[in-house]
């Protein structure tokens, strides 16, 4: 258990919030600073908890933060802020609402703990949906959905938490039963230096994890664990959708039908696959399986959850349908990597609304994937014009069109549409160019859509 009667809060978004929450049931002094002039949780503090004081500076002032006993930082902040460390180097602790959540939690409950670029929020849910269909009393959140303190009231058997890299950064130490890397791919190129200083905190995930599941199809990931001995080696479960594993988790044929399948020396289950189709919803369902085994959940509930499962809003969801068009909304695809399973996993002709806040992307991947698997391709947002300059790196008379907002770039897809074609939100970049969050954008988007049926009707 940490010890401290008064805490700084950097940060007043969700998770600050919930941290601020939390401390003062606890009978914790609390204070909050944030970089921002109208945090969005300000109201709301202002309006439970009159008594907290709020601050702003950017950058933080240097002496609030010395003065400080402990400080707790959002995982949105960046730690390499210089008066950040400034008070680490003078040996402030510093650390995120997941330590105070581990410190917490009753030693009782089994925790899995999911990070990657892409797929977390599906497959924290899909464990959840397992564990559930068990009988099991199960919390989900985190970076996705409920903060990780609120889940505290719950008192569940078991948590099954989405941590972002940038949660595993402040994280001192995460001790989990289960955990998984599901993929790595470029994101948040403007927080992190380089690829693998990313990479480096997506793999904190595993140090203290009572049991790894790991991505075989991932380079990156397993050079890394070669690499470190300090990683649990002796209890790692492994899947694939590359190759049939001898012992673990794959994808097979049966009956001309895809499946699921679990093996080792002496036994060998096969499971139905997501009705959701493409090769990154497998590794998903796969990994799910490998985590809910781990903390018990009977073959019989994961086939239960895998038939039952649709999908995640904002994931590549299926929207509409308009004069033998279909609309599917990816909105949630806020990175490279994400785009691209979304674009590989897709049998149809493609036409891709993308663009928004890079993040310093590099985007050349991108545009050798859609050169080469979609038809054309309508771009917005802040970094519209660098998509644009990649792709044509590669085919200089590639389709491209822009627009300015939402509704434009649906009419602009739809007027060079045909019959059986698919047109695919996926931005490959945040939103915060344009909207609040990736569902806002969504959910335009599917506002778009309405607009245009609507439209068409009347003429």
């Amino acid at each position: 258990m940490l010890h401290f009667s008064t805490a700084l809060v950097l940060g007043l978004g969700k998770t600050g919030y919930s941290v601020v929450c939390f401390l003062v049931r606890q009978g914790i002094t609390v204070s909050v600073i944030d970089n921002r002039k109208n945090p969005p949780y300000l109201e709301l503090l202002q309006s439970h908890y009159p008594d907290v004081s709020v601050s702003y500076g950017s950058p933080f002032p240097v002496t609030t933060l010395l003065s400080a006993q402990v400080i707790i930082s959002s995982p949105g902040i960046d730690l390499r802020e210089p008066s950040i460390q400034q008070a680490i180097q003078a040996d402030i602790p510093v650390f995120g609402d997941i330590d105070l959540f581990l410190a917490y939690v009753d030693p009782k409950a089994k925790i899995i703990a999911i990070t990657g670029s892409n797929g977390k929020s599906s497959v924290t849910r899909l464990v959840a949906e397992m564990a559930l269909a068990d009988g099991k009393d199960v919390a989900w959140g985190a970076n996705y959905g409920i903060p990780a303190l609120d889940l505290l009231d719950k008192k569940p058997e078991i948590y099954v938490l989405e941590l972002s890299s940038f949660q595993l950064d402040i994280t001192q130490k995460l001790v989990c039963d289960a955990a998984v890397v599901l993929n790595i791919s470029a994101d948040h190129m403007d927080r992190y230096d380089h690829l693998d200083d990313y990479l480096q905190a997506k793999m904190k995930i595993y140090a203290n994890a009572k049991e790894c599941i790991i991505n075989d199809d991932e380079s990156r990931i397993n050079a890394y664990l070669a690499q470190q001995a300090g990683i649990n080696t002796s209890s790692q479960h492994h899947f694939s959708t590359q190759r049939v594993l001898a012992h673990g988790y794959s994808v097979c044929s049966k009956a001309e039908q895809v499946q699921l399948i679990y093996q080792d020396h002496e036994q060998q289950h096969l499971y139905p696959p997501l009705s959701l189709l493409g090769e990154h919803y497998y590794a998903n369902a796969l990994a799910s399986i490998a985590l809910a085994k781990t903390v018990g959940i009977s073959d019989q509930a994961i086939t239960m959850a895998l038939q039952g499962f649709k999908g995640l809003e904002h994931r590549c969801q299926w929207v509409d349908s308009y004069q033998q068009v279909q609309f599917y909304n990816d909105s949630k695809g806020t990175n490279v990597g994400a785009t691209l399973a979304a674009i590989t996993g897709i049998a149809a002709p493609i036409i891709l609304i993308a663009g928004g806040e890079g993040k310093g992307a590099d985007f050349s991947e991108l545009a050798k994937i859609i050169i080469n698997k979609v038809k054309s391709v309508v771009l917005i947002g802040k970094d519209k014009q660098k998509i644009a300059q990649a792709i044509q790196q590669y085919h200089t008379d590639f389709p491209l069109y822009f627009a300015d907002t939402m509704q434009a770039a649906v009419q602009c897809a739809f007027s060079v549409s045909n019959e059986g074609d698919m047109i695919l939100l996926s931005p490959a970049c945040a939103s915060f160019d344009m909207y609040d969050n990736y569902m806002q954008r969504g959910a335009d988007f599917v506002a778009a859509i309405k607009k245009l049926k609507y439209a068409s009707r009347q003429l």
